[in-house]
C-alpha cells in the first residue's frame, strides 16, 4: 500500500481539507478588509461584473463553497458510523441550512438599520449580533455540567430575539428584509441543494458528476429568459441564477471527496491521476463554456463556476501531496485553527469592525486605509484573526452550525 493510501486509512480526518479551509478563510479575511483600502492594484479587487475575466479575489468564495462540498461525504460518513438514522441526518441538514440562512439575513440587514427608530446604533446592534451568535452556536466542549452551556445559549437566543424585534429600517417602519441572503445564506442554499442530492443519490459518483452539468443547464435555461417560471421561482427566493451555480461548485467538491474515497486503497499514482483528470475536465468545461456569458463572479456564469472548481481541485491536489502524503502539515499549523473553527474566524473581523467604530478608532480607515500601508494593515488583521481564533479555540470556544 502506498504512503498516500496508508495515511488516508489511518486518519479519521483528511488534514489537507482543514488546511485548504484555513487558507481560504485567511484569504477571505484579507480580501474583505483590503476591499475598503484606497489605491490598491486591480488584481486585489473583484473583476468588474460586465467584463469577461476574474482575479484571485473572485475565487475565494467559490473555493469555500467547494470545501463545504468536500466536507459533506466525510461528515455524513461519520454520522453513518455513529448509527444515526436517515431522519436524523435530514434533520441536521435542515437545521444547519436554517442557521446559515438566518445568520445571512441578519447580517444583510446591518447596513439598513434606522438607529433612531430601533433605539440602538448600527455598530452596537452589530456587536451584540455577533456576540449572541457565538453564545448560541458555541459547542461548549469540556463542560460536565450542562447548566452553563444552556444558560449561555439562552442568553444568546434572548439577545437575538431582542435584536430581531427592535430592528427598524428605512424610514423607521420597515423590519428585517431578505433583499438577498448574504454570504452565509448563499452557502446555506448551496449546502441544502448539494447535501440533499448526496443523500438522495446515495454516494453515486456518476450521478453526482452528471448533476454538475444539470445545474449549469438550469442556469443557462433561466438566463436565456425562455423559461419564465424559473425566473419567477428565482425572484421569489431572491436567488436569481446563483442557487444552481453555487450548488454546482459545492457538488464539484463532493465529487472530489468521493474520488478520494474511491481510490483510497489504490496507489498514489492512480489517486492523483483520477483527481488530475477530474480537474482537467472542469477546466476544459470552463474553457468551452466561456463564450456563454463569459467569466463573471457577480453573474455566477458557467465558465466562472467550472474554472473556480478546476482551480480548487488543483490547489487541493497540491495541498494533499504536501500535507497528507509527504506529512509536511506542520508548515500550515498557523491556519489549522481557522480550518477547524471557520465560522468563528469568519465572524471575528466583524466584531473588530464594530469595536473600532464604537471606540471611534478612525485612523484604521484613514491613516491605515490607503495604498500599500492599507494592504499591510489587511495582512496584519488577517494574521491577528488567525491568532485570536487559535487562542479562543484553546479556550473551548468552537462554533458548530
Amino acid at each position: 500500500m502506498s504512503t498516500a493510501t496508508t495515511a488516508f486509512n489511518n486518519k479519521t480526518r483528511i488534514a489537507s481539507i482543514d488546511v485548504f479551509r484555513g487558507l481560504t478563510i485567511l484569504t477571505m479575511v484579507f480580501v474583505n478588509d483590503v476591499a475598503s483600502v484606497s489605491n490598491i492594484p486591480g488584481w486585489m479587487k473583484h473583476f468588474p461584473s460586465d467584463v469577461d475575466g476574474m482575479t484571485f479575489v473572485d475565487i475565494v468564495f467559490p473555493a469555500f463553497l467547494f470545501i463545504v462540498g468536500m466536507s459533506i461525504p466525510f461528515a455524513f460518513k461519520k454520522r453513518f458510523e455513529k448509527g444515526e438514522s436517515i431522519a436524523l441526518m435530514w434533520g441536521h441538514l435542515a437545521l444547519r441550512t436554517f442557521g446559515l440562512i438566518f445568520l445571512g439575513v441578519m447580517m444583510v440587514n446591518l447596513g439598513s438599520i434606522n438607529a433612531a427608530a430601533s433605539g440602538i446604533s448600527m455598530h452596537m446592534w452589530m456587536l451584540l449580533l455577533y456576540i449572541s451568535i457565538i453564545l448560541v452556536w458555541n459547542s461548549y466542549p469540556g463542560f460536565k455540567n450542562n447548566f452553563i452551556p444552556i444558560a449561555l445559549r439562552t442568553a444568546g437566543v434572548l439577545v437575538l430575539l431582542f435584536l430581531m424585534f427592535t430592528y427598524r429600517s428605512g424610514d423607521g417602519s420597515g423590519w428585517l428584509q431578505t433583499k438577498w441572503w448574504g454570504i452565509l445564506g448563499l452557502i446555506g442554499w448551496a449546502y441544502l441543494t448539494s447535501a440533499s442530492a448526496y443523500l438522495f443519490l446515495k454516494k453515486n459518483i456518476t450521478a453526482l458528476i452528471s448533476l454538475i452539468p444539470f445545474f449549469i443547464f438550469v442556469y443557462l435555461a433561466e438566463r436565456s429568459g425562455r423559461y419564465e417560471w424559473m425566473s419567477d421561482i428565482g425572484s421569489f427566493l431572491m436567488l436569481g441564477m446563483h442557487v444552481s451555480a453555487h450548488a454546482a461548485i459545492t457538488t464539484a467538491g463532493i465529487v472530489l471527496s468521493l474520488i478520494l474515497i474511491k481510490y483510497k486503497d489504490d496507489t498514489v499514482v492512480k489517486m492523483f491521476f483520477a483527481m488530475a483528470l477530474y480537474g482537467l475536465f472542469l477546466m476544459l468545461s470552463g474553457y468551452l463554456l466561456r463564450p456563454y456569458y463569459g467569466i463573471s463572479k457577480n453573474f455566477a456564469t458557467p465558465a466562472w463556476v467550472f474554472y473556480c472548481a478546476g482551480i480548487s481541485v488543483t490547489l487541493f491536489i497540491i495541498l494533499y501531496w504536501i500535507v497528507d502524503v509527504k506529512n509536511y502539515g506542520r508548515v500550515f499549523n498557523f491556519v489549522k485553527p481557522a480550518g477547524s473553527n471557520p465560522l468563528l474566524a469568519y465572524l471575528l473581523p466583524s466584531v473588530f469592525y464594530a469595536l473600532i467604530a464604537l471606540t471611534n478608532f478612525t485612523v484604521y480607515g484613514t491613516v491605515f486605509g490607503d495604498g500599500w500601508v492599507g494592504i499591510i494593515r489587511s495582512f496584519v488583521l488577517a494574521a491577528c484573526i488567525l491568532g485570536l481564533t487559535a487562542v479562543l479555540t484553546k479556550l473551548k470556544i468552537k462554533l458548530r452550525l
